[in-house]
């Protein structure tokens, strides 16, 4: 998931990818982390999450 990579990266010195090796550069994370505290995102990845939860019980009943 693209969130947990950019929580590696936030907490990382490096300014490389632990992914694919390539330069992240400061302007990317700070790109990256406004993206994914923009509340559309947080209503979408709550909406899937409890979509997820929905489908799990079905499957069990």
């Amino acid at each position: 998931m693209v969130q947990r990579g950019l929580e590696i990266h936030l907490h990382d010195v490096e300014s490389k990818c632990a992914f694919c090796g390539n330069e992240v550069s400061s302007g990317t994370l700070e790109e990256l982390e406004n993206y994914f505290s923009a509340d559309e995102v947080k209503l979408l990845s709550d909406k899937v999450y409890k979509g997820k939860v929905q489908i799990s019980n079905e499957i069990k009943d």
